[in-house]
């Protein structure tokens, strides 16, 4: 895990050092054996801006509970980040969202669910 020193006063990360905060967030709440986590949307397709959001998916065995989805976006929403966060569990979403979605991604952690063709 890659940690990013931030004791010496509040200042804001740069993009590189708050996608590895983003990412230690996320991956510390789902378990490799058993999620797949990845970030779509704007900030894989290279049509972001600085306050674009971040849209993170996660896909497992089963639905997330929505308490958890909540208490992380929660977390990232509080966080030293000054931007907008999506949590999606791809268990939940229509048809049609889910392959546009996933046209492009970046895998940030391979569970054993794989994203489908």
């Amino acid at each position: 895990m890659i940690t990013i020193d931030l004791t010496n006063g509040y200042k804001v990360p740069t993009a590189e050092e708050a996608l590895i905060l983003i990412k230690n967030k996320v991956l510390s709440v789902f378990p490799a054996d058993r999620y797949t986590v990845f970030l779509f949307g704007s900030r894989v397709t290279g049509h972001a801006n600085q306050f674009s959001d971040y849209d993170i998916g996660v896909i497992g065995p089963e639905r997330i509970p929505i308490t958890i989805l909540g208490d992380l976006k929660e977390q990232l929403d509080e966080s030293i980040i000054p931007c907008f966060f999506d949590v999606v569990d791809f268990s939940r979403v229509s048809e049609r969202f889910y392959r546009t979605a996933t046209e492009q991604v970046e895998i940030w952690q391979q569970g054993p669910v794989t994203l489908k063709d």
